[in-house]
């Protein structure tokens, strides 16, 4: 089982998101926006975290940015999910490192093989 901090501005996708990771037996903190992700991870080191790539004020790659600039978060994995086209990352130099991404909607098995491939949980 894996801690996982989410973010995501969208309440439906960010339940639904919460949901499937917690059927996988996952942990859940679920954030509404970069800043609150931040604060998230700042209170207690997540295993994994998962950030929308649009978000308003703070959008994933800012958050991920962010994030890498923290101490602990060196080795946590972060994986990007992205409704839009990711062509735009091209436009993005340069990028915080970032572990995976995928499109939305997801399929919640390859997430699940995901999360256990990066937290190495099995």
């Amino acid at each position: 089982m894996a801690d996982v901090v989410i973010a995501d501005d969208e309440v439906a996708n960010r339940m639904c998101l919460a949901l499937h990771l917690q059927m996988g037996d996952h942990a859940v903190r679920a954030a509404s926006d970069g800043d609150e992700a931040v604060r998230l991870v700042e209170q207690a080191t997540p295993d994994l975290v998962i950030l929308d790539l649009h978000m308003p004020r703070l959008d994933g790659i800012e958050t991920c940015a962010l994030l890498r600039s923290l101490p602990q978060m060196a080795t946590v994995p972060i994986i990007l999910l992205s409704g839009a086209d990711h062509d735009e990352l091209r436009d993005r130099q340069p990028l915080p490192r970032f572990d995976a991404m995928r499109a939305k909607p997801y399929d919640m098995y390859d997430l699940w093989r995901l999360v256990a491939q990066l937290t190495h949980a099995t």
